[in-house]
């Protein structure tokens, strides 16, 4: 089976895989630069569909026989170069990475390796997700959605060869029922839809019918006039997108045709003058892959190390890495026995990473030997206490004084009300945050219910002190599209007005708890680290007891809303922990945070007895 010819060399192809790499690498470093560049993804998805299908479609008469050909050769385009990158990963780990971390990598190379990295991403988090931050080889997912549609993509085309009459009727039915599924399925879980190849398919179905469709302009030889204004308006397009569309609504959605369909029209005129092909669109073109592969982990890498990657460091470190991979490793396309036997070694060693994460390399304190979700298990302030009914503490249904509310932001509290003397009951749950016209869907269906609950438990037990802790800057998404807020601001002001309003003076006092200012890294990892003899003797965890402190403007709107009512109260409980330059994420060695936001039993000490004392005063 024939792979391109030089002679038929795509200048606009490879200008597109230009900027969909800097797309992605833009976006991944802050979304800020450019809050839509991770439709660089579904640019490459529309590219590799085109090219399969001329792939596929150079043979004449496809027989199963000539999959094994194709398979081969994507298999010499994509593995090699994967293999590397996972190599030298695992090599920096084991000096650098705590065995919790290095455990997870090793789960996530052998889902890379065997090209379901997608699926298991999905079943951990969400894309956007902070947590993301922390997966080295996340950006695997695109592949693994790729090779997916490689096994099944010949299969569909021979078929539609066979029956040549109905073969685009065939896929184009095929385009509009995925891209349907993607559009619903978004709005039902999102996650789901971003990452599953169903919902995908439709994109790189698209590059199939556009290939199609210029084979057909070929062979009755039709000329676009003006095609490099038509090349113009489609890249103009693809320009706003990456600019106007980000991910708050949830991806794939209806804006993903923009992108999809101006990157068609592109790859069908084949502008021969394109104003795609210059030295350096092509060249990062060329090497658009090794670019892909190598620039998360740079993020991800010095992201764990608690450096601060500056932007032109950053592409300048993505730029070698990137050459230096291609160069050596990619351009070769050298798929051998041997690269055979190595790919079996990579993913045994992982396998034996998975186990524990060679905790052998490790010395001193067990507590930093375990992962990071048995560390929130044992030490986080929740106690590990959840019920969807009322938590007493130092009291019972006849004697509390205190009403707890909220989201996990109020049950990390827990360990610090257990040692004091309050007398409290929660109602708080996670992801709730007991707010009248918004909710989390996260949190689930119970919280669809939680605000009356909240309410009618207090309104039957009058004359008691409320506390309400939650996650401030996010309140979820409108239970009905009737109250929809112009801004977060106003979304605080009036979600926070109508609970006091609804509780009716029912309540002796209310005090209003800022969020607490988090953590911009990990604490608990960086202390792990510490447990490796290379960081121990060169330092290069860098776990700092302090971070910068950074205003939180909710503490303003809160405060602000405290003086409109009667007996209300805002307690800033960021003061516990910071002054006006700087606050604290370690204390005695031990985390103030389990992850980037809720206190470890330590935190939860400081921060609880800080506002006891607020209270009482």
């Amino acid at each position: 089976m024939k792979e391109i010819k030089p002679s038929s060399f795509r200048y606009d192809l490879n200008g597109l895989r230009a900027i969909a790499v800097l797309s992605v690498i833009i976006f991944h470093y802050s979304h800020l630069y450019l809050s839509g560049g991770f439709i660089g993804v579904d640019i490459f998805f529309v590219i590799s569909g085109y090219l399969m299908t001329l792939i596929l479609s150079s043979k004449k008469n496809l027989q199963f026989y000539d999959f094994y050909d194709f398979y081969l050769s994507r298999a010499k385009r994509i593995v090699p170069a994967l293999l590397t990158i996972c190599t030298v990963i695992i090599a920096i780990g084991f000096f650098l990475i705590d065995p919790a971390n290095y455990q997870i990598l090793g789960k996530h190379i052998v889902a890379s390796l065997f090209f379901i990295s997608n699926i298991v991403y999905y079943s951990e988090s969400g894309y956007f997700d902070q947590s993301s931050l922390d997966k080295y080889f996340l950006h695997t997912w695109s592949l693994s959605v790729e090779w997916q549609f490689y096994i099944i993509y010949p299969f569909l085309i021979l078929l539609v060869s066979n029956i040549k009459k109905y073969k685009l009727v065939v896929l184009i039915i095929l385009t509009f029922t995925s891209f349907i599924s993607s559009i619903i399925l978004t709005k039902v879980n999102s996650d789901l839809s971003y990452y599953m190849f169903f919902t995908r398919a439709w994109e790189m179905l698209i590059g199939g019918i556009t290939y199609y469709f210029f084979e057909i302009k070929n062979k009755k030889r039709i000329k676009i006039k003006n095609s490099v204004f038509y090349e113009i308006i489609a890249l103009v397009f693809i320009i706003i997108s990456l600019f106007k569309i980000n991910s708050a609504s949830g991806w794939p959605n209806i804006y993903c045709i923009i992108p999809v369909i101006s990157t068609s029209i592109i790859l069908f005129i084949k502008n021969e003058k394109t104003i795609l092909n210059n030295f350096i669109l092509q060249y990062l073109g060329g090497i658009s892959y090794s670019l892909y592969l190598v620039h998360w982990p740079v993020i991800v890498l010095f992201k764990k190390m608690n450096i601060t990657l500056e932007p032109y460091s950053y592409l300048f470190i993505t730029l070698i890495s990137g050459v230096l991979l291609h160069n050596l490793v990619e351009r070769k396309r050298n798929f051998s026995f041997k690269w055979l036997l190595y790919y079996t070694f990579i993913i045994i060693v992982s396998l034996i990473i998975c186990y524990n994460g060679l905790s052998l390399r490790t010395s001193g304190n067990d507590k930093y030997k375990i992962s990071l979700s048995e560390f929130r298990n044992k030490y986080e302030g929740n106690l590990g206490i959840w019920s969807n009914d009322p938590i007493y503490f130092n009291s019972d249904a006849k004697n509390f004084e205190y009403i707890l509310i909220g989201s996990s932001h109020a049950r990390h509290y827990y360990s610090y009300l257990e040692k004091s003397d309050l007398k409290v009951v929660s109602l708080a749950l996670d992801g709730c945050n007991s707010t009248k016209n918004y909710y989390t869907e996260s949190g689930g269906e119970i919280c669809k219910d939680r605000y009356k609950f909240a309410i009618d438990f207090i309104n039957k037990n009058p004359n008691k002190t409320i506390i309400w802790a939650t996650l401030w800057d996010w309140m979820g998404g409108p239970r009905n599209k009737d109250i929809i807020y112009k801004n977060n601001d106003d979304l605080l002001i009036n979600e926070v007005s109508s609970f006091i309003n609804d509780i009716n003076g029912r309540y002796k006092r209310i005090y209003l708890i800022g969020d607490v200012p988090g953590t911009k890294s990990l604490t608990f990892e960086c202390l792990a680290r510490n447990t490796l003899p290379l960081n121990r003797i060169l330092n290069l965890s860098n776990c700092n007891e302090f971070q910068k402190y950074k205003e939180n403007h909710d503490d303003q709107l809160l405060n602000s809303i405290s003086t409109g009512f009667k007996n209300t109260f805002f307690i800033k409980s960021s003061n516990a922990l910071c002054d006006n330059k700087k606050c604290r994420v370690i204390y005695n060695g031990e985390p103030i945070y389990t992850d980037y936001g809720h206190l470890s039993r330590t935190g939860a000490n400081i921060v609880g007895n800080y506002i006891e004392s607020k209270i009482a005063k």
